[in-house]
């Protein structure tokens, strides 16, 4: 669904750039509520016990007006991801779990098995632990969660239940890379991780690709007691002779 200037959506005024369909997906109880509680709520019923919640929200990103539609099934069944047509068509995808239910990170195997064999199009991915504020409760480590994200080319944020500051940055982050991704091929894995002692480390790969020319960049930045910043880079030629 992506476009770019399009009209509609209650959208008059103010130019919008580029509009992205995301979708939430995730296991009972882990949050989806809370995150889609962002902005201005819209209900619509599509069937027993089933209510499809969605939002918008419009964010400023490289110099564009950017328009996200989120979708969510509250009422979802478990490892259902096909119940839906709509997550086939979508644009980008947010994973979420909940780091202090072992199962709900567990059914996410099976949630992305299931977006790779049906979706219609490339889709940026970005795997969210939610409640990171109950740390003593927690069930999922937040390195074996890294791993899932950096094995499976997504994005990866923990954040807290009752702030919804850290979910604005992770879906910045997501609609950054869907932006790159309609103009030049450029993919974004962020991973973000955040210490008992509030130390925040955040690593995140640009891969871009022209005329078979492959750029990455890697940042790695660690915010707290002390702030470090390193950039890597490499450049690959894919042409032979």
């Amino acid at each position: 669904m992506a476009s770019q200037g399009k009209e509609g959506y209650g959208v008059s005024e103010q130019r919008i750039d580029c509009e992205f369909k995301v979708v939430l997906i995730g296991d009972f109880e882990v949050g989806k509520c809370q995150i889609l509680a962002c902005c201005e709520r819209k209900e619509s019923k599509t069937g027993i016990a089933v209510i499809v919640k969605y939002e918008t929200q419009t964010l400023h990103i490289e110099k564009k007006s950017v328009k996200a539609h989120i979708w969510g099934i509250i009422h979802q069944e478990r490892n259902n991801v096909d119940s839906n047509a709509d997550y086939k068509n979508a644009d980008g995808v947010i994973l979420v779990y909940d780091i202090t239910n072992r199962k709900s990170f567990d059914c996410m195997t099976l949630c992305l098995e299931e977006l790779h064999h049906h979706a219609k199009k490339r889709q940026a991915i970005i795997l969210i632990g939610n409640k990171s504020d109950s740390e003593n409760d927690r069930e999922v480590l937040r390195k074996e969660a890294c791993g899932f994200a950096e094995k499976n080319g997504l994005i990866f944020w923990e954040i807290p239940a009752l702030e919804g500051i850290d979910f604005d940055n992770a879906l910045k982050d997501l609609l950054t890379n869907l932006v790159n991704i309609n103009n030049n091929n450029t993919t974004i894995n962020t991973t973000n991780t955040t210490n008992s002692n509030n130390t925040t480390t955040s690593t995140t790969t640009y891969t871009t690709t022209r005329n078979n020319i492959t750029v990455t960049s890697t940042t790695t930045s660690t915010t707290g007691n002390n702030t470090t910043n390193t950039t890597t880079n490499s450049y690959n030629n894919n042409n032979t002779n």
